[in-house]
């Protein structure tokens, strides 16, 4: 069985106006060794997208909310910039992303198409 992304996983120009939980989750750690299971790290390129935080941003196994968890689960091998998100808690996010408070994404999306005023952000 095939664990992790082994190139990279790309998350780019989407929009998710409604998440409440989670927006990326990783999970699966190997008990013997205290990495993901298989070995294998997911790096991790998300740009340029509009989302709602949820309750845990990106969160990983063993891992807080936010940062810490993309950096250990992609093993430093990240990027996260320009994207829109809306926070739903106080997660650590990396630098380069525009931070709304809650209930601010509505304000500034179409409130029929959901589509951010930038053209170079979401869908």
């Amino acid at each position: 069985m095939q664990w992790g992304v082994a190139e990279t996983l790309a998350i780019r120009n989407n929009t998710f106006p409604a998440l409440s939980h989670t927006v990326l989750a990783f999970d699966g750690i190997d008990a013997a060794t205290g990495k993901p299971l298989g070995g294998v790290f997911t790096p991790c390129q998300i740009l340029n997208n509009v989302f709602q935080s949820g309750a845990y941003g990106i969160k990983g196994t063993g891992q807080g909310s936010g940062l810490p968890s993309l950096a250990w689960w992609s093993n430093g091998r990240y990027a996260m910039n320009g994207n829109v998100i809306e926070r739903e808690a106080t997660i650590p996010w990396p630098v380069g992303q525009t931070l709304l408070p809650p209930g601010g994404l509505a304000a500034v999306l179409d409130p029929v198409t959901f589509k951010h005023p930038d053209p170079n952000v979401g869908y």
